[in-house]
């Protein structure tokens, strides 16, 4: 469970379906002197084999695997932060390893406040 002690601003979401996997994302933003830093974190539940793993496995191939869609959450979250406010994003860690800079693909397809 992640906890968010001191900081100015947290989310929490869940998602749970009946039978599938389920998801808890938590969001964490901590003020500094010059600038913030944000924490993401993510538990799921993954359902793996049974009768269900079929339709599970084709669910999977056009959505994406609990972890891809984890992963892509995460990315534009930080994308659209980096879209409406021009500041600069800088990752300091990610479990698991994230190569490159990924949150700056596909900037234009972020709608941006006005």
């Amino acid at each position: 469970m992640a906890t968010c002690e001191g900081a100015s601003w947290t989310a929490k979401a869940e998602r749970r379906v009946s039978g599938s996997n389920n998801l808890i994302l938590t969001a964490c933003l901590f003020q500094y002197k010059d600038g913030y830093h944000l924490d993401l974190y993510a538990v799921f539940t993954k359902q793996e084999g049974g009768l269900f793993q079929i339709s599970r496995d084709m669910a999977y191939a056009m959505v994406g695997t609990p972890e891809e869609w984890t992963e892509k959450t995460f990315l534009d979250i930080v994308r659209s932060i980096s879209a409406n406010t021009g500041a600069e994003i800088v990752l300091l860690e990610a479990q698991p390893e994230l190569s490159g800079t990924p949150w700056l693909d596909g900037l234009d397809s972020i709608p941006q406040r006005k």
